[in-house]
């Protein structure tokens, strides 16, 4: 869910909308003059996206290694180890 408030308004409220947005799982935008400026999100949304991207970028690392391992395997005509594959792009 998603609520809008104003600058002036948030800072009235910024309490108010903290416990809101912590409670309820609330999504808070916050405008100044009528264009948005920031978001209140609950922070455990913000840790699980972090966790996520994460994870994401170790998959994406993974790939990337297991494919330059394949490629120094084909150019050395041997198998490497994950020790051999970083000391030849070291020496790269």
């Amino acid at each position: 869910m998603q609520q809008i408030v104003s600058i002036s308004d948030a800072r009235k409220n910024l309490s108010q909308l903290v416990a809101q947005v912590s409670g309820q799982d609330l999504t808070v935008v916050i405008v100044r003059d009528s264009l948005p400026e920031a978001v209140l999100v609950p922070y455990q949304r913000v840790w699980d996206e972090e966790k996520i991207q994460n994870v994401l970028w170790t998959q994406k690392w993974n790939e990337l290694l297991n494919a330059g391992k394949k490629r120094g395997e084909k150019w050395t005509n041997k198998k490497l180890t994950e020790q051999q594959a970083y000391a030849l792009v070291k020496q790269a």
